[in-house]
């Protein structure tokens, strides 16, 4: 079995990670959600609670981090 790593910076490094995923999936949600608005409107509630649900899952990385590091970076993103 693989070792588990559980050190700071290696769990900082995923969950960062993981934050520019989010934000990147983010931007291409709202470019469909602009073209679906546009064609077929009533799709565009469903678009919309994805986004949302995308936020809430930034907002529980960023209240993870607070418990146990205290306040996240004002910039969570990664560059990779």
């Amino acid at each position: 079995m693989p070792r588990v790593r559980s050190s700071r910076t290696e769990v900082q490094k995923y969950l960062r990670r993981t934050w520019g995923h989010l934000e990147d999936g983010l931007k291409d949600l709202i470019e469909a959600y602009n073209i679906v608005h546009n064609e077929r409107p009533e799709l565009s509630d469903l678009l919309r609670e994805i986004g949302v649900t995308i936020y809430v899952c930034q907002e529980a990385i960023k209240e993870f981090w607070r418990q146990v590091w205290g306040e996240p970076p004002n910039n969570m993103r990664t560059h990779h």
